[in-house]
């Protein structure tokens, strides 16, 4: 017999009583780890193979296979690794060029995947080249993923959220997805050094994001 241990409504492992002939169940599995990030919060396995690497911020959670979790940083300086990014980027702003005025994205997932591609320039065009949608899972929802490449010479493709300007830099080989957790927005980002590696990548990545547990705090930050 097996008793489920819950923590913040998430399984995260159980223990196995023996029977009276003495026989022995497998040990319990290992219990997810947990991490608030802006309103929600986010339950993740220990994945086979990653050395993982994870860091936070009041908003943002990077998982790094072999690298800092958040390693690639504001300025993008990423000449190897690859890891996945989840951050709670309700209310947001993208952040232009110097001169440009900050742009407030959608209030929903939807619109602010389909958003992006709408997303102007100061000196004209599109900030963003944005591909077909395909069909992913994260954290068991059912959602879309796109290709998001910045303009050339774009020097500030970030999302930041406010007033504690953390940010997700979008100036690399990536794959976002976003779902609606509540009231929140919580995007997905899948990022390597480059796209070879980001397609060799995706397949465990994704697989990662199918696994989480995203729910709504109960002490939001």
């Amino acid at each position: 017999m097996s008793i489920v241990i819950r923590r913040l409504g998430f399984v995260i492992g159980s223990i196995t009583i023996l029977s009276a002939a003495g026989c022995v169940a497998p040990p319990p599995t290992t219990p997810p780890r947990v991490v608030t990030i802006g309103s929600v919060v986010v339950a993740y396995p220990e994945p086979t193979g990653w050395a993982l690497q994870v860091a936070a911020t009041n908003r943002v959670v990077g998982f790094g296979d072999g690298v800092a979790g958040l390693s690639y940083g504001r300025d993008g300086d990423q000449e190897a690794g690859r890891g996945v990014v989840i951050a709670d980027i309700t209310g947001a702003t993208f952040h232009l060029d110097p001169e440009d005025q900050p742009e407030r994205p959608a209030t929903t997932a939807a619109e602010f995947l389909s958003d992006l591609g709408s997303v102007e320039r100061s000196a004209g065009g599109a900030a963003y080249a944005i591909s077909q949608p395909r069909p992913t899972t994260f954290a068991g929802r059912s959602t879309t993923m796109v290709t998001v490449t910045p303009a050339a010479g774009y020097a500030y493709p970030l999302l930041e959220m406010e007033p504690d300007s953390h940010v997700v830099y979008l100036g690399v080989s990536q794959r976002l997805g976003a779902i609606d957790v509540g009231g929140a927005i919580v995007l997905a980002q899948v990022w390597a050094a480059n796209e070879e590696d980001l397609v060799a990548w995706l397949p465990e990545a994704e697989a990662f994001l199918a696994e989480l547990e995203i729910g709504p705090a109960s002490d939001p930050r």
